[in-house]
This record gives structure tokens, C-alpha cells and sequence, in this order.
């Protein structure tokens, strides 16, 4: 599926026409289904260069990309540009801050999300209690999984994580 899709963008560009948003966001769906998160990523620049207007849904896939190919200041970047955040964008952010092992940053924005008119599900908890448990990071996670418990935030997911935080901790004790 990728040699046809860039067959079929270098065909457009070729026969002079115009790489429209649906064209690149079809791209970016064929590069995401096959984890080439840099291909997508490259795709920024191109349609910066030709005026292409992207929306929230690319603006999503080029942040998932770019926290996946470990490129996180292109995503903090898109992430200030997309200019209206989604609940997965926040998710991508959280996640990002977790492999930077910054725990305090994924909390920041969970915060903001929180303050938000998005509704914050177990699902984005999960994401920032990931956080903590990839960094190992038990007080935080303590303190959060409290705050998920009291705001009914919890599936089994969410115990699972904890549970992952509180083995390593023993094991280390």
C-alpha cells in the first residue's frame, strides 16, 4: 500500500496537479497502518511548503508520528499550532512527556486537559499513570491513582498500570 500511495502522490505532482489535505491525510493513514511515524512526520514540511491548510485530524496523525518516532519537539510544536487540542493529541503529549521520563510535564497536562472543555476519560488518566510507571515514579502515581479513584476514572487498565508501579517498587525495596 505505500509504494501505491506515494505512486500516487508523485503521479498528481508529476501531471501538475495540486497535493490536496485529503491526499496527504490518505498518505499519513498508509504510513501510520505500516509505523513508518518518519514518513509522516516529513509530510509537515511539504505541506507547509504548498499552502495546505491542515486540519485537526492531521494535525493529530502528525503528533501521533512524531511522539512515536521520538521527535517531540516537532510534536510540542504541532501541538501549539494545532491551536484547538483534542483529548488524543493531549494522550500523544502525555505519552511524549512519559518517554522524556518527565513525569511533572505529563501532570501539567493532564491538569490542562482537565481544566478544559474536552471530558477527560480513564482512557487519558491511563496515559499520564503510564507515565509515572515508566518512570518509576510511585509517589506521583499514588497521588494520581487517588485522584482517578475519587473522580470514578478507573477501568482495568488503570490497575494493571498501578499494579506494574507498585511490583517494581517492591522489588526494589
Amino acid at each position: 500500500h505505500v509504494r501505491l500511495a506515494e505512486h500516487t502522490i508523485s503521479y498528481v505532482r508529476r501531471t501538475g496537479g495540486r497535493v490536496t489535505l485529503a491526499l496527504y491525510s490518505a498518505l499519513m493513514k498508509v504510513y501510520g497502518h505500516a509505523r513508518l511515524w518518519h514518513k509522516t512526520c516529513d509530510l509537515f514540511e511539504s505541506m507547509k511548503l504548498e499552502g495546505v491548510m491542515i486540519d485537526t485530524v492531521a494535525y493529530g496523525s502528525l503528533i501521533k508520528a512524531a511522539v512515536e518516532s521520538g521527535r517531540n519537539d516537532l510534536a510540542r510544536q504541532l501541538f501549539k499550532e494545532s491551536g484547538n487540542p483534542d483529548l488524543l493529541n493531549y494522550m500523544s503529549m502525555i505519552r511524549a512527556a512519559g518517554r522524556e521520563h518527565d513525569v511533572p510535564k505529563a501532570m501539567r497536562l493532564l491538569e490542562e486537559l482537565e481544566r478544559s472543555p474536552l471530558p477527560v476519560d480513564a482512557t487519558a488518566y491511563n496515559c499520564a499513570l503510564e507515565a509515572c510507571a515508566a518512570c518509576n515514579d510511585r509517589t506521583s502515581a499514588e497521588v494520581l491513582f487517588k485522584r482517578m479513584s475519587e473522580n470514578d476514572n478507573i477501568d482495568v487498565v488503570s490497575y494493571n498500570t498501578y499494579l506494574k508501579v507498585l511490583l517494581y517498587a517492591g522489588a526494589r525495596e
